[in-house]
Protein backbone atom coordinates (compact mmCIF):
# COMPACT_ATOMS: atom_id res chain seq x y z
CA UNK A 1 0.00 0.00 0.00
CA UNK A 2 1.05 3.93 -0.63
CA UNK A 3 2.49 4.96 2.17
CA UNK A 4 2.49 8.54 3.11
CA UNK A 5 5.80 8.70 4.87
CA UNK A 6 9.04 8.71 3.41
CA UNK A 7 11.66 8.47 6.60
CA UNK A 8 15.07 10.17 5.94
CA UNK A 9 17.36 7.17 7.75
CA UNK A 10 19.54 9.00 10.82
CA UNK A 11 22.36 7.32 10.14
CA UNK A 12 22.86 7.87 7.04
CA UNK A 13 25.77 10.20 5.89
CA UNK A 14 24.33 11.48 2.87
CA UNK A 15 20.94 11.54 4.29
CA UNK A 16 22.29 13.54 7.30
CA UNK A 17 24.25 15.93 4.88
CA UNK A 18 20.62 16.45 2.54
CA UNK A 19 18.96 18.12 5.93
CA UNK A 20 21.78 19.49 7.14
CA UNK A 21 22.06 21.35 4.14
CA UNK A 22 18.32 22.51 3.57
CA UNK A 23 18.14 23.77 7.38
CA UNK A 24 21.70 25.59 6.78
CA UNK A 25 20.32 26.88 3.81
CA UNK A 26 17.02 28.49 5.48
CA UNK A 27 18.83 29.53 8.52
CA UNK A 28 21.50 31.98 6.10
CA UNK A 29 20.00 33.12 3.71
CA UNK A 30 15.96 33.29 4.90
CA UNK A 31 15.26 36.09 7.96
CA UNK A 32 13.94 33.57 10.01
CA UNK A 33 13.20 33.65 13.92
CA UNK A 34 12.33 30.17 13.97
CA UNK A 35 12.58 26.92 12.22
CA UNK A 36 10.36 24.43 12.96
CA UNK A 37 9.71 20.28 11.87
CA UNK A 38 8.49 17.11 12.25
CA UNK A 39 11.47 14.94 10.34
CA UNK A 40 10.76 11.40 11.92
CA UNK A 41 13.63 9.05 10.84
CA UNK A 42 11.78 6.28 12.10
CA UNK A 43 7.98 5.31 11.14
CA UNK A 44 5.48 4.08 14.12
CA UNK A 45 5.76 0.35 14.85
CA UNK A 46 7.89 -2.38 14.93
CA UNK A 47 11.18 -3.93 13.72
CA UNK A 48 8.95 -4.97 10.39
CA UNK A 49 8.05 -1.23 9.52
CA UNK A 50 9.05 1.09 12.45
CA UNK A 51 12.99 1.10 11.50
CA UNK A 52 15.96 1.15 9.62
CA UNK A 53 18.49 -1.46 8.90
CA UNK A 54 20.47 -0.26 6.22
CA UNK A 55 24.20 -0.44 6.18
CA UNK A 56 24.54 2.81 8.24
CA UNK A 57 22.67 1.80 10.98
CA UNK A 58 24.35 -1.86 11.23
CA UNK A 59 27.38 0.29 11.31
CA UNK A 60 26.09 3.19 14.02
CA UNK A 61 24.56 0.00 16.10
CA UNK A 62 28.49 -1.86 15.88
CA UNK A 63 29.98 1.43 17.53
CA UNK A 64 27.37 0.91 20.41
CA UNK A 65 28.16 -2.91 20.47
CA UNK A 66 24.82 -3.54 19.33
CA UNK A 67 24.03 -6.41 16.78
CA UNK A 68 21.15 -4.89 15.06
CA UNK A 69 21.13 -7.28 12.60
CA UNK A 70 21.06 -10.04 14.78
CA UNK A 71 18.13 -8.32 17.01
CA UNK A 72 16.34 -7.67 14.00
CA UNK A 73 15.45 -11.56 13.55
CA UNK A 74 14.67 -12.12 16.63
CA UNK A 75 12.70 -9.41 17.03
CA UNK A 76 10.42 -10.11 13.41
CA UNK A 77 9.97 -13.41 15.72
CA UNK A 78 8.97 -11.72 18.79
CA UNK A 79 8.18 -7.78 18.62
CA UNK A 80 8.29 -8.29 22.54
CA UNK A 81 11.33 -10.09 23.08
CA UNK A 82 13.74 -8.83 25.49
CA UNK A 83 16.14 -7.55 25.76
CA UNK A 84 16.65 -6.95 21.94
CA UNK A 85 12.94 -5.26 21.71
CA UNK A 86 14.81 -2.72 24.85
CA UNK A 87 17.64 -2.44 23.41
CA UNK A 88 16.73 -1.46 19.72
CA UNK A 89 14.08 1.14 20.96
CA UNK A 90 17.55 2.67 22.61
CA UNK A 91 19.22 2.58 19.48
CA UNK A 92 16.53 4.34 17.47
CA UNK A 93 16.21 6.79 20.07
CA UNK A 94 19.65 8.08 20.75
CA UNK A 95 20.11 7.86 16.42
CA UNK A 96 17.03 10.24 16.23
CA UNK A 97 19.02 12.85 19.26
CA UNK A 98 21.91 12.42 17.54
CA UNK A 99 20.69 13.51 14.07
CA UNK A 100 18.90 16.46 15.81
CA UNK A 101 22.01 17.21 17.25
CA UNK A 102 24.27 17.44 14.02
CA UNK A 103 21.07 19.51 12.92
CA UNK A 104 21.22 22.16 15.86
CA UNK A 105 24.77 22.31 15.86
CA UNK A 106 24.94 22.91 12.17
CA UNK A 107 22.10 25.82 12.30
CA UNK A 108 23.50 27.78 14.93
CA UNK A 109 26.86 28.34 13.49
CA UNK A 110 25.35 30.10 11.22
CA UNK A 111 22.37 31.70 13.69
CA UNK A 112 23.21 30.99 16.89
CA UNK A 113 20.01 32.80 18.44
CA UNK A 114 17.59 31.12 15.73
CA UNK A 115 14.63 28.91 17.74
CA UNK A 116 15.06 25.52 16.62
CA UNK A 117 11.55 24.25 16.81
CA UNK A 118 10.38 20.24 16.94
CA UNK A 119 6.52 19.78 16.31
CA UNK A 120 5.38 16.68 17.66
CA UNK A 121 2.18 15.32 16.01
CA UNK A 122 1.92 12.08 17.84
CA UNK A 123 1.24 11.03 21.06
CA UNK A 124 3.03 7.72 21.77
CA UNK A 125 6.87 9.35 21.04
CA UNK A 126 8.72 6.26 21.95
CA UNK A 127 6.42 4.08 19.10
CA UNK A 128 8.42 6.59 16.71
CA UNK A 129 11.77 6.42 17.98
CA UNK A 130 11.49 9.67 19.72
CA UNK A 131 13.00 10.44 23.50
CA UNK A 132 11.84 13.85 24.55
CA UNK A 133 14.32 14.23 27.08
CA UNK A 134 17.46 13.33 24.99
CA UNK A 135 16.45 15.42 22.13
CA UNK A 136 15.76 18.75 24.17
CA UNK A 137 19.26 19.56 24.75
CA UNK A 138 18.95 20.27 20.69
CA UNK A 139 15.92 22.38 20.69
CA UNK A 140 15.03 25.29 21.40
CA UNK A 141 11.00 24.92 21.72
CA UNK A 142 8.80 22.23 21.31
CA UNK A 143 5.02 22.80 20.01
CA UNK A 144 2.34 19.95 20.77
CA UNK A 145 -0.17 19.46 17.53
CA UNK A 146 -2.65 19.02 19.53
CA UNK A 147 -6.01 19.88 17.50
CA UNK A 148 -8.68 18.02 19.79
CA UNK A 149 -10.96 20.88 19.29
CA UNK A 150 -11.63 20.49 15.60
CA UNK A 151 -13.79 17.49 16.31
CA UNK A 152 -16.31 19.70 17.66
CA UNK A 153 -16.82 17.09 20.69
CA UNK A 154 -16.44 18.33 24.44
CA UNK A 155 -16.49 14.97 25.91
CA UNK A 156 -12.71 14.73 24.27
CA UNK A 157 -11.04 17.63 25.53
CA UNK A 158 -9.60 16.13 28.46
CA UNK A 159 -7.03 14.45 25.86
CA UNK A 160 -5.77 17.74 25.47
CA UNK A 161 -4.88 18.39 28.78
CA UNK A 162 -3.58 14.71 29.49
CA UNK A 163 -1.16 14.91 26.59
CA UNK A 164 -0.03 18.52 27.47
CA UNK A 165 0.50 17.35 30.98
CA UNK A 166 2.94 14.16 30.15
CA UNK A 167 5.14 16.41 27.85
CA UNK A 168 5.35 19.29 30.40
CA UNK A 169 6.47 16.71 32.88
CA UNK A 170 8.85 15.01 30.38
CA UNK A 171 10.65 17.95 29.58
CA UNK A 172 10.31 19.72 32.57
CA UNK A 173 9.03 23.14 33.94
CA UNK A 174 11.26 25.74 32.10
CA UNK A 175 11.46 24.49 28.99
CA UNK A 176 9.54 26.41 25.98
CA UNK A 177 6.70 24.44 25.57
CA UNK A 178 3.83 25.65 22.71
CA UNK A 179 0.51 24.14 21.91
CA UNK A 180 -1.54 24.37 19.45
CA UNK A 181 -5.08 25.25 19.20
CA UNK A 182 -7.59 23.96 16.23
CA UNK A 183 -9.75 27.11 14.47
CA UNK A 184 -11.17 24.90 11.90
CA UNK A 185 -14.65 25.21 10.88
CA UNK A 186 -15.37 22.50 13.00
CA UNK A 187 -14.56 23.64 16.10
CA UNK A 188 -16.63 25.66 18.07
CA UNK A 189 -15.97 29.33 19.65
CA UNK A 190 -16.70 27.51 23.29
CA UNK A 191 -13.95 24.43 22.74
CA UNK A 192 -11.12 27.23 21.70
CA UNK A 193 -11.54 29.09 24.80
CA UNK A 194 -11.47 25.63 26.37
CA UNK A 195 -8.51 24.97 25.05
CA UNK A 196 -6.60 27.82 25.31
CA UNK A 197 -7.70 27.60 29.32
CA UNK A 198 -6.24 24.08 29.33
CA UNK A 199 -2.87 25.25 28.01
CA UNK A 200 -2.34 27.89 29.85
CA UNK A 201 -3.01 25.71 32.83
CA UNK A 202 -0.05 23.03 31.51
CA UNK A 203 2.18 25.75 31.87
CA UNK A 204 2.93 26.72 27.74
CA UNK A 205 4.96 29.18 26.70
CA UNK A 206 2.80 30.11 23.79
CA UNK A 207 -0.64 29.54 21.55
CA UNK A 208 -0.26 28.68 18.28
CA UNK A 209 -3.08 28.35 15.30
CA UNK A 210 -3.48 25.62 13.50
CA UNK A 211 -4.86 25.91 10.39
CA UNK A 212 -5.94 29.31 10.48
CA UNK A 213 -6.51 29.37 6.73
CA UNK A 214 -9.79 28.31 7.11
CA UNK A 215 -11.17 30.29 10.59
CA UNK A 216 -14.09 31.75 10.50
CA UNK A 217 -13.38 35.37 12.96
CA UNK A 218 -15.44 33.74 15.94
CA UNK A 219 -12.90 30.80 15.75
CA UNK A 220 -10.35 33.64 15.98
CA UNK A 221 -11.91 35.84 18.27
CA UNK A 222 -12.15 32.90 20.99
CA UNK A 223 -8.73 33.03 20.97
CA UNK A 224 -8.12 36.28 22.63
CA UNK A 225 -11.45 35.58 24.34
CA UNK A 226 -9.96 32.64 25.88
CA UNK A 227 -6.61 34.38 26.77
CA UNK A 228 -8.54 36.99 28.61
CA UNK A 229 -10.49 34.72 30.63
CA UNK A 230 -7.12 32.88 31.78
CA UNK A 231 -5.75 35.89 32.71
CA UNK A 232 -3.45 36.65 30.08
CA UNK A 233 -2.27 40.01 28.73
CA UNK A 234 -3.83 40.67 25.31
CA UNK A 235 -3.74 43.87 23.57
CA UNK A 236 -7.12 45.50 22.62
CA UNK A 237 -8.90 44.66 19.45
CA UNK A 238 -8.37 47.20 16.71
CA UNK A 239 -11.20 49.43 15.54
Amino acid sequence: PQRYLHPVCPNSPDGRQYIIAIFSDLAANYDLDYLQWCTIPFDQGGPDKGGCFCDSCIKAAQAENFDLAKARAVLLKDPKAQPEADRWQKFRCKSLARFYGNIAAAVHRIKPKIDLRFNLYFRNETAWGVDLKLIRPHLNSLRVMEYTEQRGDPAAMPQKRQWLTHVRETIGPDFPLLSAIAVRPRATPELIRQGVQIAVECGVAGITLGHYDGAEFPMLRAIRDGLADAKVPVPPPRT
